[in-house]
């Protein structure tokens, strides 16, 4: 689950992003009665591309989970939600959620598809893309300069009334 919705994300923001992205640091924060363990690395690989590493344990069962993706400069630039467990039933139309998920089978062992099983779950050596041209003109509203990009992870455990915050992700870049 983490690591589809970190990739859906990244790839969401990048859609909009005019020029090279270059990625710096992140943060990250998990509810510890839910997620033990939890780590967020990012590293420029020798073949030159910025990386991500990520890992955790999920405690219990969880009946439903779901995703918020942000990026932000000076104001908001975008804000999505999406149900995270129906990446396996093929229901997202677009074409890049398809994209993400294929490239998130690759890369690790999550299971997409709810009830979300407790266990330990992991992601290796995913790209963070670092520039996608011309798409520069879908939103006006993005410039050079600095940002965020955060995703948060909730879920429903079994016996909850309501989603929780499970995760919380803060990746900074600059866009030239």
């Amino acid at each position: 689950m983490k690591s589809i919705l970190l990739k859906f994300c990244l790839i969401l923001f990048l859609k909009f992003a005019k020029g090279k992205i270059y990625w710096s640091t992140v943060s990250f924060t998990s509810n510890q009665e839910y997620v033990s363990d939890f780590s967020v690395k990012i590293f420029n690989d020798t073949d030159g591309a910025t990386k991500l590493n990520a890992s955790g344990t999920q405690l219990k069962d969880l009946e439903k989970s779901a995703v918020t993706l942000a990026a932000k400069q000076t104001r908001d630039v975008f804000k999505i939600n999406a149900d995270s467990c129906k990446l396996n039933e093929d229901t997202f139309k677009n074409f890049l959620a398809h994209a993400i998920y294929a490239d998130m089978k690759e890369k690790t062992n999550f299971r997409f598809s709810c009830p979300q099983r407790k266990g330990f779950f992991k992601l290796e050596g995913f790209v963070l893309p670092s520039t996608i041209p011309y798409l520069d003109k879908a939103f006006r509203n993005i410039v050079n300069g600095y940002f965020e990009f955060t995703f948060t992870i909730r879920g429903k455990p079994y016996g909850q009334k309501k989603l929780l915050m499970l995760i919380f992700v803060k990746l900074y870049g600059v866009v030239r």
